[in-house]
């Protein structure tokens, strides 16, 4: 799917959502693979996050709350996120996740309140969501890495690593547990 075309089944995908229970699982597409049902389904509920941001060296305490909704027959989910910084102003995001067929992978897409739009490929192997980017700025590459580990239901660890021409300039530990 071109990109364009991929931002619009998101915003699709966002206003189809909008009125899922969370208590709701509807049964899913028979050609989504059982273990990205699986983690579909393991994102339901409401959650807390703590751990640390570290950027360019220097840690610092961040905290989330988050909450996501089944939506669209099983193979999507609609997350809202409240995060909160040591550094900076609290923010929230819109996060929509879904099952790609063409890539056989979940894709998701993140509206910030700032207006930062970002999509991401996460592959699902067993009990582990990994994402991997690369990208060219400013003739600089960077190189990220999140992963995601669902360590028993409802409480999952996270590391996520973002790389510039080779050197840590960001790296986030956290530790998820679903509150309901």
């Amino acid at each position: 799917m071109k990109e364009y075309g991929w931002k619009m089944a998101v915003a699709a995908f966002a206003l189809a959502a909008a009125g899922s229970d969370a208590a709701e699982w509807p049964a899913p597409d028979p050609r989504v693979p059982a273990e990205i049902v699986a983690m579909l389904k393991e994102h339901l509920g409401k959650w807390h996050t703590e751990g640390e941001w570290i950027s360019n060296g220097k840690a610092q305490p961040t905290k989330a709350t988050w909450e996501c909704r089944a939506a669209v027959g099983g193979i999507g989910n609609i997350c809202t996120w409240n995060h909160e910084w040591a550094d900076r102003a609290p923010d929230s995001a819109l996060e929509i996740i879904g099952y790609d067929p063409e890539r056989k992978t979940l894709r998701g897409m993140r509206v910030t309140d700032g207006g930062v739009i970002s999509t991401a490929a996460t592959t699902v192997q067993g009990n582990t969501m990994i994402g991997h980017w690369e990208s060219v700025e400013g003739g600089k590459k960077s190189v990220g890495h999140n992963e995601i580990v669902v360590k028993t239901p409802g409480e999952w660890v996270q590391h996520m690593t973002i790389d510039v021409d080779g050197k840590r300039v960001t790296e986030m530990n956290v530790t998820h547990h679903r509150v309901n």
